[in-house]
């Protein structure tokens, strides 16, 4: 989904425990400079022995907070990974103790979160960069009426036919977004959404 081209400047902004981040430089055959960051001091430890596993030398690690990015520049990526965290309703099938913890003060407090990393990624993302927005959740809420939300600053792009279509919000799809259904794909479910920041 997010296409990473050789010599772009890349962020993941929730990247532990760095399988994804791995892929994106083996993608660009490690000459993209990418930096990948997480708020859990574990899990980013997870993600520097793996990527030293797997020799990779054209990745920046920050354990940070993605909300307040701890870099001075705005408008420079081109692209940026947001695989944010959620409530995870689409991994039941493989995490069925989290459907204990589905509740509205849950969902609140991801739906919080994510619109604040949106926010981030949107100010760091440059003119005609490219944000992939993803959940692991089947809530509509934490997909499709959260980027909602953001289409003043986002223009959608082309996703792949073998994604099924997202949600429809007042009768139509929104452009730019797909899903992942257990029943459908054999996957864990997801909201994928693809755009182009606008000038």
């Amino acid at each position: 989904m997010l296409d990473p081209k050789p010599g772009e400047k890349i962020v993941d902004l929730c990247a532990a425990p760095g399988i994804k981040t791995s892929l994106i430089s083996w993608l660009t055959n490690n000459t993209a400079s990418i930096i990948a960051g997480d708020f859990h001091t574990e899990r980013t430890k997870i993600m520097k022995n793996l990527t030293l596993d797997l020799k990779i030398t054209n990745i920046h690690l920050l354990n940070e907070d993605s909300i307040n990015f701890p870099i001075r520049f705005e408008n420079y990526f081109d692209r940026i990974l947001l695989d944010a965290p959620c409530t995870g309703s689409g991994t039941f099938l493989s995490n069925p103790e989290i459907k204990w913890r589905q509740n509205e003060d849950f969902l609140y407090q991801n739906i919080t979160l994510q619109r604040k990393l949106i926010e981030s990624a949107i100010k760091l993302l440059k003119q005609n960069g490219v944000l992939v927005y993803s959940t692991c959740s089947l809530y509509p809420e934490e997909g499709e009426y959260q980027i909602m939300e953001y289409m003043d600053f986002l223009e959608p792009l082309h996703l792949p036919t073998w994604l099924s279509p997202s949600y429809k919000i007042n009768n139509s799809i929104l452009a730019g977004t797909g899903r992942l259904f257990p029943s459908v794909h054999q996957t864990q479910g997801f909201f994928i959404g693809k755009f182009k920041k606008k000038g």
